[in-house]
């Protein structure tokens, strides 16, 4: 309504004058800082807590070596840094905001909300026997010793992409930091296409910081084989809490689907 238009003509003057301001108030060192900030700050949130986890399950399910660990972080990392990119410069994003594909992805959200509880029972079940010894228990191929499988090369970069593809996906529903389109507004129309180009690019790498801390303490457990054991005497403990920390995240993407 008239309402509506009147706070959207508000907000884009707020935007622009926010922006003629950064002309004068900052400096280089300014720019790189409100990069790694604004991407740190819009990658911490519930869903890309969901993903961490996901992507936990796919390097348990795939990372017998330290090749494979190292292939599946490097695509997952390097297709969310890229999408990230590509999706903040210019208004590439947009798409994501038609009410269309943007229900699809909120759907989306409920099928991973399922995952993760279906993981999180199936841990609580290994707990469970774990107690009972009454079975010998599934762990993550990154805690086995000794333990390859056959070559899968072209099944993890595949399921790598498609993963960080999902995470840039599932992150988009979370609002972003305002501060990010006035940065935007403010480099489209100074004309700085080197300074925007490295905003950005900052911007989405600390945007896969997460994604890449993850990859990188998985891939030290497996070559530290003292940390390796020593995690694995703390095992039932580890499984107990990691189907708490999976249910929870699965039931705050249903609540977050239901309260959206």
């Amino acid at each position: 309504g008239k309402n509506d238009r009147t706070a959207a003509r508000h907000q884009r003057c707020l935007v622009r004058e926010t922006a003629e301001s950064l002309k004068a108030d900052m400096t280089f060192m300014d720019y790189m800082v409100s990069a790694i900030t604004l991407g740190i700050q819009d990658s911490g949130n519930p869903y890309t807590l969901s993903m961490i986890l996901c992507f936990l399950t796919f390097l348990a399910l795939i990372g017998d070596t330290p090749r494979h660990i190292a292939l599946a972080g490097k695509f997952t990392a390097s297709t969310v840094f890229l999408l990230t990119f590509f999706l903040t410069w210019g208004e590439n994003a947009l798409w994501l905001e038609r009410p269309a594909v943007n229900r699809i992805i909120h759907f989306f959200s409920l099928g991973v909300a399922a995952f993760l509880l279906t993981i999180g029972y199936l841990l609580f079940q290994h707990w469970r026997l774990d107690k009972t010894r009454s079975a010998k228990q599934w762990l993550p191929l990154f805690l086995r010793e000794g333990m390859e499988t056959a070559e899968k090369k072209v099944g993890i970069i595949f399921f790598s992409v498609i993963l960080g593809v999902a995470t840039v996906l599932i992150v988009s529903l979370w609002p972003r930091n305002q501060n990010i389109y006035i940065f935007y507004y403010f480099f489209s129309t100074s004309g700085n296409v080197l300074l925007a180009t490295l905003f950005f690019v900052l911007y989405s790498l600390a945007f896969t910081l997460l994604v890449a801390a993850v990859w990188g303490m998985i891939f030290y457990l497996r070559h530290c084989a003292k940390l390796r054991n020593d995690f694995l005497n703390v095992i039932s403990l580890a499984r107990i809490s990691n189907s708490a920390i999976f249910i929870a995240v699965g039931m705050g993407l249903i609540y977050l689907f239901i309260a959206t």
